[in-house]
């Protein structure tokens, strides 16, 4: 533990002095000085420059026929091992990962989008390393299986069609529906599940549906989706799968008052996943939400916030029932401000998130909601700090913290980032993890089922990364 705290110190240090020192070398040399960026943009978190779209631009679908674009990541990694507080070994691993994205306009008020992945992961980054060592899947699970391929992946992630007519819009097919204004967290995200401390891609995974929206006059709108896969987008078939009631819904009305912008929402969420009380079954749960969102800013001060209500049901799920149910355990809060910091242009960014689903006390985690993804977090309260500085126009360093509030856990992700050219990137990053014995950030884990015994697993260790990254 004293390692890791002394390494991310002097990691951040040495590096944030080093850009002040070559910064004022070089405007000791230009009378001219260097112009600093008031907005900066981060790849560990943002979508990347290239996916974004200038609306104002565009004026119709038929502007540019045909576009392929995309980029190429290669994320080499070293994980440090340690035993304790002492440092044990170290191991290695390496994802190659590419996106490309293609966008065609057939025809007056007709638009097309596809974006295909692929990814090859090896050593520490391949998932089924950790799934063997931990006995999550059986001894030789790979090599009953000789025709898959349990090291590359491609999948067509995003493909979808748009009509516009008039004032109504609709899109269908396998698109990404990302609701919400939070930046690190987002509870009314409830179509797929959100990655977190994704430092590889910056994708939304795509859900396949519908997805209307309709201008009703200036400044109000209404949209929505109806999803024809559960929130979990898992891989098999079951017959349940056709029942009307297992299709999760969302509904939302936004609106524009003053500098800010406003929504309300009415989100049915479903997810498939294992049932608590028959062990080796599973089920679909359905949930229902009001949530609302905000974004707008306040003086130089940039503010937002979204929440989603969980409406607690009966057990036949014929009404709703707040009986015996407290506030704070449904509702989902984030709300966070950004700032750039005057005279150094630091921009400051910091985020509060409540889970209502989240436990306080560190003895009621459970790996399993981890692994079957209804949860990415463990915890009830968190904060987060974000902090970015860009030396030179094409150096840049920022770190980003991750704080557990009730049992004291709390990541460290510093990075430092030099644009070579135009397109291409060169990342040096690195996360660590500080936690008492059993907290959620010190990844440690009880999977021992005898309550008189214990069988702790390490999940998470120190890692340090060099991200490459050619844009295209």
């Amino acid at each position: 533990m004293k390692k890791s705290i002394i390494l991310s110190i002097i990691f951040t240090i040495g590096i944030t002095i080093f850009c002040y020192a070559v910064e004022a070398e070089v405007e000791l040399f230009n009378n001219e000085g260097q112009s600093e960026v008031d907005e900066i943009d981060s790849d560990l978190f943002d979508i990347p420059d290239d996916t974004v779209i200038d609306t104002e631009d565009v004026t119709t679908f038929t502007e540019e026929t045909f576009s392929l674009y995309g980029y190429l990541v290669n994320y080499f990694a070293v994980e440090l091992i340690f035993s304790g507080n002492e440092f044990d070994s170290s191991s290695v691993g390496n994802v190659s990962y590419l996106r490309l994205k293609a966008d065609w306009n057939p025809g007056e008020n007709l638009a097309f989008h596809a974006e295909v992945s692929y990814d090859a992961k090896f050593g520490n980054q391949n998932p089924y390393l950790l799934y063997e060592t931990y006995g999550m899947v059986p001894a030789g699970y790979q090599a009953n299986f000789p025709m898959d391929d349990f090291v590359q992946s491609f999948t067509f992630d995003h493909f979808y069609g748009k009509l516009n007519i008039w004032k109504f819009d609709i899109q269908f097919g396998k698109m990404p529906i990302a609701w919400g204004t939070g930046y690190a967290f987002n509870p009314t995200q409830k179509v797929s599940l959100a990655p977190f401390m994704d430092t590889i891609s910056e994708e939304t995974p795509g859900t396949y549906g519908i997805a209307p929206s309709l201008s009703i006059i200036s400044g109000l709108s209404l949209e929505g989706y109806l999803a024809f896969q559960d929130k979990s987008h898992k891989t098999t078939s079951v017959l349940e799968d056709g029942d009307w009631n297992n299709l999760p819904y969302g509904i939302k009305l936004l609106g524009i008052l003053g500098s800010f912008d406003l929504s309300l929402s009415w989100i049915k969420e479903v997810f498939y996943g294992p049932r608590a009380d028959v062990p080796g079954e599973y089920e679909h749960r359905r949930s229902y939400y009001v949530g609302t969102d905000f974004a707008g800013g306040i003086g130089d001060v940039g503010v937002y916030g979204e929440a989603a209500l969980h409406l607690p049901q009966n057990e036949d799920e014929t009404e709703f029932d707040f009986r015996d149910h407290e506030f704070k355990d449904l509702i989902e809060v984030a709300c966070g401000f950004y700032y750039t910091l005057p005279v150094i242009n630091v921009e400051l960014r910091g985020e509060f998130y409540h889970q209502g689903t989240g436990v306080t006390d560190k003895a009621e985690y459970n790996l399993m909601d981890l692994f079957s993804g209804e949860k990415t977090l463990q915890g009830e309260d968190y904060l987060f700090f974000y902090l970015d500085k860009l030396f030179l126009d094409y150096f840049r360093i920022s770190a980003a913290a991750f704080f557990n509030l009730h049992d004291s856990s709390w990541a460290l992700i510093p990075v430092v980032a030099y644009d070579m050219y135009d397109n291409f990137q060169v990342e040096l990053g690195s996360t660590f993890f500080f936690g008492d014995s059993m907290t959620e950030f010190s990844g440690e884990y009880d999977i021992d089922p005898l309550p008189e015994s214990e069988l702790i697993i390490d999940l998470i260790q120190p890692l340090v990364y060099l991200r490459c990254k050619l844009s295209f």
